[in-house]
């Protein structure tokens, strides 16, 4: 999407028409909102995305399992700790 391009689309809804605008400020806001969403899907549609975990490696999970796991031990001991 460039400048242009959104500029064009503007320009050719009704927010940009003023003769045609509704005479309710509700109305209006609900336009307004409806006109801006509606550019905004034509020039960047929704895409739906699917993300597949990967389980990691075991070496991995082992390896920096227990390293986590002492370092958690040792800062619940430190937060025990009387303050000198």
């Amino acid at each position: 999407m460039t400048t242009d391009e959104l500029w064009e689309q503007l320009r050719a809804s009704i927010i940009c028409q003023p003769y045609i605008w509704p005479g309710d400020i509700d109305d209006m806001a609900t336009v307004y909102e409806s006109e801006l969403a509606a550019t905004s899907d034509r020039l960047n549609p929704f895409r739906e995305v699917t993300r597949r975990p990967r389980t990691s490696d075991p070496w991995f999970d082992k390896d920096c399992f227990e390293p986590s796991a002492s370092l958690a031990v040792l800062n619940v001991h430190t937060l025990k700790l009387p303050e000198i």
